[in-house]
């Protein structure tokens, strides 16, 4: 029974690294079957790797072959009857061995040739799933209510002094004109000029309070 060494499977990598096929490898003379070529290798995990990383050649020198093929554009055309015409057949099949090609690189050399990247078996640790109490938001603080204090109305006031300032505002709403746009500090002022001066005369005649005359938008 043939033996393989070290030096023969070296050689036989780097053939495969070259674009030849394993199978086509392990025919010739001198070349172990296929069940002892994998025993070997599986034997150790340095020559698996060793494989795996000339199957990544191999992949690399079919990529290039594909774009060869693709490029190539001589033979496309032939003469018949003295005519240009396509070699429909060559191009079935140019397009045929790209199609395999592809496919091939797509299994082989899925990181690099495939269509998405996708992470090697093994490459993630553990997945642990555990559950947890749902975190719970404290309520936010409620609005603040802004409520509406009435002025303390004076103690020393009778009820016929409310009387009397009732009339009194009475009377400054209908001396007022209705069109008339005065600030209350404007009026007030009015008559508190009114009232000291009248409180200076020992015998005072009536006093006619007059107010200026103001448009709308408080303008003389």
């Amino acid at each position: 029974m043939l033996q393989l060494t070290r030096e023969l499977f070296q050689e036989i990598l780097e053939r495969i690294e070259t674009g030849e096929m394993l199978a086509i490898i392990l025919r010739e003379d001198g070349m172990p079957s296929r069940s002892y070529f994998y025993a070997f290798m599986d034997a150790e995990p340095s020559r698996k790797d060793a494989y795996t990383r000339a199957r990544l050649s191999w992949c690399d020198y079919l990529a290039e072959k594909v774009m060869m093929i693709s490029l190539d554009r001589s033979g496309d055309i032939i003469v018949e009857d003295g005519k240009a015409v396509a070699d429909h057949a060559r191009i079935q099949r140019d397009r045929l061995i790209t199609d395999n090609a592809k496919w091939l690189l797509g299994k082989w050399g899925r990181r690099t040739y495939g269509d998405r990247v996708e992470a090697e078996a093994g490459s993630l640790g553990p997945i642990s799933i555990s559950w947890s109490d749902p975190v719970v938001e404290p309520p936010p603080p409620a609005p603040r209510q802004l409520t509406f204090q009435p002025p303390k109305l004076p103690g020393d006031l009778s009820t016929e002094d409310w009387v009397v300032m009732g009339e009194v505002l009475s009377l400054i709403k209908a001396t007022i004109p209705t069109n008339a746009d005065l600030p209350p500090a404007e009026v007030f002022a009015v008559l508190k000029a009114a009232l000291l001066e009248y409180s200076r005369k020992d015998d005072p005649p009536p006093v006619k309070i007059v107010l200026p005359k103001r448009g709308r938008w408080g303008k003389t």
